[in-house]
């Protein structure tokens, strides 16, 4: 996307765009107000209206299947451009052995 007329003053604002999002197995995209992401391996992608629901609390996905198919092709077709994610962090991927080995390398760490 060329941002030079909009650095330059010529518009106000960029046309309407999707915004992709990809850290690992943790993904993202954005069209307009709504998102769909996926926060770790073993979870479903979650729907989101940011307009009503800036926080992300409440999955759409049962209310708006069609919506959510779009963006999961949107994301797919653009992921399959990509390089793979080379790594696979489980600090990202919601493994609670992570949580419970940080609370007993603490414990150590204050019994020293």
């Amino acid at each position: 996307m060329n941002l030079l007329p909009l650095l330059k003053g010529e518009t106000d604002k960029l046309a309407p765009r999707e915004l992709y999002f990809r850290f690992g197995v943790q993904h993202a995209v954005r069209q307009g107000d709504w998102k769909l992401v996926k926060a770790s391996k073993d979870m479903e992608p979650m729907l989101v209206n940011l307009s009503t629901d800036p926080g992300e609390q409440h999955d759409l996905s049962t209310e708006n299947p069609a919506k959510k198919a779009d963006l999961v092709a949107l994301f797919d077709k653009w992921n399959a451009s990509m390089q793979p994610p080379r790594w696979e962090d489980q600090r990202w991927n919601g493994d609670p052995e992570r949580k419970t080995d940080k609370k007993k390398k603490k414990g150590k760490k204050g019994a020293e």
